[in-house]
């Protein structure tokens, strides 16, 4: 098993959580939050970097990319697909220790070609860009379109290319919960194992609100809790 740097977590930690666990994640995330789109960035330690995942969006928030471009409707077409996904709750009570919670989401992947918001297999280093930013300072964050495009996208860069252009993000980390060590009176840093970035497109939408960042902090470590879980499971 490879050697993780303190606070971190190590490589092949990324290849032990199943894409369709993470997608449920974000989804129900997306609904938590009225979202419309989500990312997530999981940690490469090979690389010391936050490495995009997954980037989804919601089928049926009426999204669709701007005219124009040849070929990209039939590129969106073939993306958007209904995944039947199942999450086992290794927590349940039930007769058989287990769980099933099963959800027909209708999500579509978001490709580089369609944005350079984002992309897929993109890494960010300790404190470049949102993502980068949430790690650093292991803290919620809210903030519009142009407040993201004023603190991280500089005069000398070209401007992003984006098929739907979010209006709201609120971005979260998902770091190892250490309750146990808490109660012992053990003081460690925990693993820093992603970040999620929300995202809403449509007006009227109302934004994100201040509560929603301790909310959004609930809820990413119920997602570290499963995947501490994975990770578990993998080592055995």
């Amino acid at each position: 098993m490879s050697t993780a740097t303190w606070g971190e977590l190590d490589t092949s930690a990324n290849e032990m959580y199943p894409t369709n666990l993470l997608k449920y994640f974000l989804y129900q995330m997306m609904v938590q939050f009225s979202a419309n789109g989500a990312c997530l960035a999981l940690y490469d330690e090979s690389k010391t970097q936050m490495e995009i995942r997954l980037h989804v969006r919601l089928r049926n928030a009426g999204l669709s990319p701007r005219s124009g471009s040849p070929g990209e409707e039939e590129l969106m077409s073939r993306r958007r697909a209904t995944i039947d996904l199942s999450l086992v709750d290794q927590s349940s009570s039930s007769p058989k220790g287990k769980r099933v919670m099963q959800a027909v989401l209708e999500l579509e992947d978001v490709t580089p070609h369609q944005s350079d918001l984002f992309p897929v297999g993109t890494g960010y280093p300790s404190g470049q860009d949102l993502i980068g930013y949430v790690w650093r300072y292991n803290e919620a964050y809210i903030m519009r379109h142009d407040g993201y495009l004023a603190s991280f996208l500089s005069e000398q860069q070209a401007p992003l290319r984006m098929d739907i252009q979010p209006l709201w993000y609120l971005a979260a980390p998902i770091q190892e919960v250490t309750l146990s060590d808490e109660a012992r009176g053990k003081r460690q840093k925990p693993r820093m194992f992603g970040v999620v970035v929300l995202y809403q497109t449509l007006p009227g939408s109302g934004g994100f609100h201040l509560k929603q960042r301790g909310e959004a902090i609930n809820f990413t470590d119920r997602i570290a809790l499963h995947l501490q879980n994975e990770r578990q499971r993998a080592h055995r």
